[in-house]
């Protein structure tokens, strides 16, 4: 499998990182639904910015295809 670099890898690997990490500190210190609601939108956000970066990012067309299509099923917030 090829990757390869592009200028919008390391803005979205960031993202993907910060998504996650404001996700398990969000669940980690939650007292109500509110605090919940923050980790499922932080795992929404780390979510579509994974399957962003791994679009833009894979070289063959099938998977450029493949991880396209699984961005559309996770809409940013």
């Amino acid at each position: 499998m090829m990757w390869q670099l592009t200028p919008y890898t390391v803005p979205l690997a960031l993202a993907t990182c910060i998504g996650i990490a404001g996700a398990i500190l969000a669940w980690q210190q939650r007292s109500g639904p509110l605090e919940t609601w923050g980790m499922v939108v932080q795992a929404t956000v780390a979510l579509w910015s994974l399957t962003v970066l791994l679009t833009v990012s894979s070289v063959p067309m099938t998977l450029k295809l493949f991880w396209f299509q699984a961005s559309l099923a996770t809409p940013p917030c």
